[in-house]
């Protein structure tokens, strides 16, 4: 067993994700490639800005390790390969020992291959949120790592915010119970009404036309049901767990829906992993990778014809 995960690790592993990523030169990859090789003569600043138009980006940490790799003049393929097996070493590790299976199973799902291949800045940004769990007993790193993790994709902050309400839940309504409706909440009402309108009218009109537009389909949501309803299981309290979920539900609304369940699916892991202690975590997290090895086999048959994950000949 020892000679088989040295191997998986150190052998098979590498030299699948970097003959994988040797196939990824079109779609979202196709701009992250030129935008590299774009900015090999630019200082800092210049590919920042760059980044606006090429990526659409407004990351700043991100876009430094583009340019800092861009300066030492590493080739764009060893670059994304490097970053590929760097995130893959990640996920490995941060699965606790005793998951053995999945262990070896979660670095080969759906939502893995497309930050190797395609989301290259959540990528990036992933792996310094996994740098930041595996410090957590240095908190300073741990920190550091977190904020470095936001600045290079600001969509990352999902994984932090359902943690912290499942942390604060009991608090939170106990301080609104205890709450005393005095004048000076009377006068601000108006204002935090009109501001809350405001806020469910722009919403409305995003949400309709994404879904007039096919931007957003029912089965977009449901990664995130299965997660909420077995999540509620294991807790025995579906409230709770619906205020948990309930960022991912907007940002799927509001945002790109496979960059939220890329955050979604490995929330939903780490959580269970560390902070349920319950028998029942892996019986909830079985279908759940067997789903995500099983999404993976359509994409890799794309990416070994057409060189993206998500090509259409449309």
């Amino acid at each position: 067993m020892p000679l088989f995960r040295f191997c998986y690790f150190w052998f098979f592993s590498p030299l699948t994700i970097f003959y994988l990523v040797s196939f990824a030169t079109e779609g979202d990859k196709k701009g992250y490639i030129a935008f590299y090789e774009g900015i090999t003569n630019l200082d800092f600043l210049a590919a920042f800005f760059k980044s606006f138009s090429a990526l659409g980006s407004r990351e700043p940490f991100s876009v430094f390790v583009f340019w800092f790799f861009s300066q030492l003049r590493v080739p764009q393929f060893y670059f994304f390969a490097l970053l590929a097996c760097i995130l893959f070493a990640c996920i490995y590790n941060i699965v606790p020992k005793h998951y053995a299976l999945f262990r070896f199973f979660l670095p080969f799902s759906f939502y893995s291959f497309v930050l190797y291949i395609s989301a290259i800045r959540l990528e990036i940004s992933f792996m310094f949120i996994i740098f930041s769990l595996l410090l957590l007993n240095r908190p300073y790193l741990s920190k550091l790592f977190l904020f470095l993790g936001i600045l290079s994709h600001f969509s990352s902050i999902l994984f932090i915010v359902p943690a912290l309400i499942d942390r604060y839940y009991n608090s939170f309504f106990l301080f609104f119970t205890r709450l005393r409706l005095k004048f000076s909440t009377l006068l601000t009402l108006p204002f935090l009404s009109a501001f809350l309108l405001t806020i469910f009218i722009a919403t409305s009109y995003k949400i309709s036309g994404s879904f007039a537009n096919a931007q957003i389909t029912f089965s977009d949501f449901n990664l995130l049901s299965y997660c909420l309803l077995s999540f509620s299981f294991l807790r025995n309290n579906i409230i709770k767990s619906f205020f948990v979920f309930s960022p991912f539900f907007f940002a799927i609304l509001l945002l790109d829906s496979l960059r939220v369940n890329i955050l979604l699916f490995y929330f939903y892991f780490y959580y269970l992993f560390y902070c349920i202690p319950s028998p029942r975590v892996s019986l909830a997290l079985y279908p759940l990778i067997i789903y995500a090895i099983f999404k993976l086999f359509h994409p890799l048959n794309l990416l070994l014809l057409h060189g993206d994950m998500f090509y259409s000949p449309v």
